[in-house]
């Protein structure tokens, strides 16, 4: 992966704080269901909620064209900031007794990743797209990971960084994201 692109997913992680930052002490947007109070909080999800990471980043290593991933990814993060400061949105979180790793590690992804910036969850986006990153280029691939994600995807319901509306606006917007992209990718 060129430098370059490593510093635009940077800046966009940046941004993504920065606007998170700016959404605190904002009215929110609830978009909480009866049956988000349902799931129930495990904090040992945390690892898989940290597999964004990695995930997103498989696609740079199999796809010959890294500006397609980087154009797309690019997208879904402005957009969905656009959403964030537009409709800014909440969760409220449990108290952590911080007495293990999972909760310890979940109190500092609490700490940096402020409780703001839910609908649409950029978390689902992102898999979603590098999901289909994969598929295309490595169905088979694709097959053996498609549990980390799934894992990846529910584990935002389970840490409580994301109601279940949020994951469905989520990957709306990832498919959005793909038709916005061909647009861009003609003139390119």
């Amino acid at each position: 992966m060129k430098f370059s692109y490593l510093l635009i997913l940077i800046l966009l992680l940046g941004g993504y704080l920065l606007v998170n930052e700016m959404n605190q002490g904002k009215a929110v947007f609830d978009v909480e269901t009866p049956f988000d109070s349902e799931i129930p909080f495990l904090s040992f999800m945390v690892i898989f909620y940290i597999l964004l990471f990695p995930l997103i980043l498989i696609p740079f290593f199999i796809v010959k064209n890294h500006k397609k991933i980087i154009l797309q990814y690019v997208i879904i993060t402005m957009i969905s900031c656009w959403i964030f400061l537009a409709l800014p949105s909440s969760i409220i979180r449990p108290d952590l007794n911080e007495n293990n790793f999972f909760e310890k590690t979940l109190s500092y992804l609490y700490s940096v990743d402020k409780p703001y910036n839910l609908f649409p969850s950029l978390h689902a986006s992102l898999l979603a797209l590098a999901f289909i990153f994969i598929f295309n280029q490595n169905k088979k691939l694709s097959y053996n990971l498609l549990p980390l994600f799934i894992l990846s995807f529910v584990s935002t319901l389970f840490v409580k960084q994301h109601y279940i509306l949020d994951l469905v606006a989520g990957l709306l917007l990832a498919f959005i994201t793909i038709k916005v992209a061909e647009k861009f990718e003609k003139v390119m």
